[in-house]
């Protein structure tokens, strides 16, 4: 009885003490490491749970106290002030789905703030996809009991886009290339407008009871996808000028937040199409396929490498594509999609990478910065949609029961 006892309290301390490391090692780093991660398997359901709201607590109160000064905290900020436009939106979108968990109040004043702000607008160019991402947010507001006012000038600007239907090629070629045959940015012809636009189209097509609005999201939706997803590796290439490019390795260039907003664009899409929509069923298997390939090149840490199939070319964290992947895969999880141990160890694992990245005040580190294929990102490096993909994992881990 005694050696049991000895081996009993020999193995607590042994546990803690690597507990001990950890917790280090995320207060220095902002990062986990493969052994970490493995660690953070055994977590119950319960202590998940709880650290979902006071990570996603924490995450949304930073980020908010910092919508008015980016200069402080933004290494590239490009469109980042821009209120109407992707870089907002995509962490506002977030924000929508963690009020939508937790009814938290701070949140929604915010979202209805920033509507009103925009006088429900949409940004610049009516038919770019990035500039069409806002209007989920105001179709959101719309949905919690608003009326069409909300929604009307994003009518105006679909219905401009759907008299043309523009029917240009998706392909994305420098111009000056051999290949340039113009732009293709009328319609959705890189990886990211997955996220931004179709849901909007979706969104307006429910509220409005009108069906060409969901019809022209479905049909673009899938040209998209037939041009731009590789059935050999279940991943998505950014756009086509990434078809033969080849990381350092020698594999093909997939970049991991371009697989990451379609990824996490999925759950709500399907979400919010109607379950009878004789369309659903072949989102809903997309998402699994797609599952599969992004699980198969998780690395052990927990991360996704920044270029998917070369993990070894930039050998740091990055947030952005991890947040986007582990919020999908825990909403597949969740929704019975997904029930394959690996899947669940991913979320599990890829959940432990995100909240090692955010600190004690609630500033999400480890993100790449704008741009459009694998690039270096850095501790301090952040952005308001790292924050947004935190939020949207921590919604749905506030559901977690694996």
């Amino acid at each position: 009885m005694k050696n049991s006892s000895s081996k009993i309290f020999t193995g607590l301390a042994i546990t803690l003490s690597s507990l001990l490391v950890a917790c280090s090692a995320f207060k220095s780093t902002y990062s986990i490491n493969a052994d970490q991660a493995q660690l953070a398997l055994n977590a119950t359901p319960e202590s998940i749970r709880a650290e979902a709201k006071e990570v996603g607590d924490r995450a949304m109160a930073w980020q908010l106290a910092r919508m008015d000064n980016f200069e402080d905290y933004i290494v590239k900020m490009g469109r980042t002030p821009n209120t109407k436009e992707w870089v907002q939106a995509a962490f506002y979108i977030g924000l929508t789905q963690w009020v939508e968990a937790t009814n938290d109040q701070a949140g929604l004043t915010a979202l209805k703030e920033l509507a009103i702000h925009n006088d429900y607008q949409l940004a610049e160019r009516p038919f770019h996809a990035d500039d069409q991402a806002v209007g989920q947010i105001y179709l959101w507001l719309a949905e919690q009991g608003g009326d069409k006012s909300m929604y009307e000038p994003t009518q105006k600007v679909l219905d401009l886009v759907l008299a043309e239907s523009p029917a240009t090629s998706l392909s994305h070629a420098d111009k000056g290339s051999p290949d340039y045959v113009g732009s293709c940015k009328k319609r959705w012809c890189w990886s990211d407008a997955l996220f931004m636009a179709p849901r909007t189209w979706l969104m307006l097509g429910n509220a409005t009871g009108d069906s060409r609005y969901i019809d022209y999201a479905n049909k673009e939706f899938w040209a998209t996808t037939d041009y731009l997803f590789s059935k050999e590796h279940s991943l998505y290439y950014r756009d086509s000028r990434y078809f033969k490019e080849k990381g350092d390795n020698g594999a093909p260039v997939f970049w991991s937040r371009g697989n990451g907003w379609v990824f996490s664009a999925l759950p709500m899409f399907i979400d919010d199409m109607a379950e009878d929509h004789p369309e659903r069923p072949r989102y809903i298997e997309l998402f699994k396929i797609l599952a599969k390939g992004l699980v198969n090149v998780q690395k052990p840490d927990g991360y996704w490498a920044t270029s998917l199939m070369d993990p070894n070319s930039l050998k740091t964290p990055e947030i952005s594509g991890t947040g986007f992947m582990t919020y999908g895969l825990v909403w597949g999880i969740n929704n019975g999609f997904l029930t394959d141990q690996e899947s669940i160890d991913a979320a599990k694992k890829g959940w432990a990478a995100l909240t090692a990245s955010v600190d004690d005040e609630g500033m999400v580190h480890w993100v790449q910065q704008i741009g459009k294929s694998p690039d270096p990102a850095a501790s301090h490096h952040t952005q308001v949609y790292g924050t947004g993909a935190v939020l949207l994992a921590a919604s749905e881990m506030l559901k977690w029961e694996k």
